[in-house]
């Protein structure tokens, strides 16, 4: 299963008539797991292509090498903005996970280590609370992990953080922000 269709299938099981907020949110975290790690993999082949651009033996491939560059650029921005919209409405709890599922519930689905729970009970008991407190999947080895396998809200919210300044920074280099 590529990538894309593991994410229509991931999609599919979120807006099946029916789903519970556990189903829902299980199969949302799943999706972000699955484009951060598309993301990073975009982000690896591009930085690749970049250098291999500038070598002097590919001066004949600059045309293919930056046509695959622009699209993995608009691929990585598509990821990102889907990635930005999930985390905006999971800070917001539009669905209202927190309530309809509870704190422990909602816990246990984050990976919440049962060790950290009053601490994220006191940050709040929203996902966005949770997840900002650095607090998903701190039920695993959290120092043994590299920049790209944050938990994935986490990853998902890192990526509306990137997303943000980046856009910030185009605004900035055009003079469209004082």
């Amino acid at each position: 299963m590529n990538y894309n269709e593991h994410l229509n299938a991931l999609a599919a099981i979120a807006n099946k008539p029916g789903a519970s907020p556990r189903t829902v949110l299980i199969a949302t975290r799943r999706a972000c797991r699955l484009m951060a790690v598309e993301y990073a993999r975009i982000y690896g082949e591009h930085e690749r292509l970049k250098r291999q651009r500038a070598m002097p033996f590919t001066r004949a491939k600059v045309e293919t090498i930056t046509g695959r560059l622009c699209l993995l650029e608009g691929i990585a921005t598509e990821t990102a903005a889907i990635m930005v919209a999930v985390a905006e409405l999971l800070a917001a709890d539009g669905p209202g996970y927190s309530r309809s599922l509870g704190f422990d519930a909602l816990c246990d689905l984050l990976e919440v280590h049962p060790l950290h729970r009053e601490r994220a009970r006191q940050n709040g008991e929203s996902i966005g609370h949770i997840v900002g407190a650095d607090l998903e999947s701190s039920n695993t080895r959290r120092g043994l992990r590299a920049w790209f396998e944050e938990p994935p809200l986490t990853a998902a919210f890192s990526a509306g953080v990137r997303y943000v300044h980046a856009e910030q920074m185009a605004q900035a280099r055009a003079g469209t922000i004082h």
